[in-house]
């Protein structure tokens, strides 16, 4: 069985909107239901669990989202200080018999369907699959306003969600962190953290996270045009 999580709970400070990211209006509707449709819309996801806010859980019932057309939301949880708290607090909440989860951040409402289905296709001998995209900059190291190094950036890759694991494998990644205080900036760099295997597939350039209001400005445009997906593809 396969479950999304869609983590939502962030503040949205840099946004600089008297409202939580989660409920920011894009095109009328909330954030985070762009990326609710997308997991409604997938041929392999069975249930979600969303993470909200918790002063924003008494607004945002399972009923509630149902009758938006959300049927898969099973579940929505309180989300931690951290994102990285969020997604183990949604892990626990998890039907005994799910394998596999893909975990998406909502403030990237352009993921589609096939994205999702995409990273749930796990290679053999892997424990997660992720969507990236291809550096095209040139990207430095720098330590103290100094060049230290310019990077290879054919071996670089900027890395979105959503983001695919086996179940059992992301909830040890999550508990061996919490135990040694390591806090990982996605849920690949947990199980990197435990010495697993993370394969890479091509991500969309659309899928965009929204963290400036400009980035509004941009998905609204993307939105109206209809937007592009270019997913799935080996890296």
């Amino acid at each position: 069985m396969i479950f999304g999580i869609v983590a939502a709970a962030g503040s949205g400070n840099r946004l600089s909107l008297p409202c939580f990211k989660c409920e920011v209006p894009l095109s009328g509707k909330p954030l985070f239901y762009y990326s609710l449709s997308a997991f409604e819309n997938s041929r392999l996801v069975e249930g979600v669990v969303l993470v909200l806010p918790g002063e924003r859980l008494g607004d945002w019932s399972r009923e509630r989202l149902l009758t938006e057309g959300f049927s898969k939301v099973m579940t929505i949880v309180p989300g931690g200080v951290t994102r990285q708290q969020s997604v183990f607090s949604a892990l626990e909440k998890l039907p005994a018999e799910v394998n596999i989860v893909v975990v998406h951040d909502g403030a990237r409402p352009l993921v589609s369907s096939l994205a999702i289905n995409s990273v749930c296709d796990i290679p053999e001998g892997f424990d997660g699959l992720i969507t990236a995209i291809r550096v095209t900059d040139t990207v430095k190291e720098v330590d103290n306003s100094r060049v230290v190094k310019t990077l290879d950036r054919d071996r670089l890759v900027s890395v979105q969600t959503p983001q695919a694991f086996l179940r059992s494998r992301l909830y040890e990644a999550h508990k061996k962190a919490l135990e040694k205080g390591f806090e990982g900036s996605d849920d690949a760099s947990l199980i990197e953290f435990i010495g697993g295997k993370v394969g890479v597939i091509q991500g969309d350039r659309h899928n965009i996270k929204v963290t400036y209001p400009e980035d509004l400005v941009i998905v609204e445009r993307l939105l109206n045009r209809g937007g592009t997906n270019e997913s799935g593809n080996r890296l």
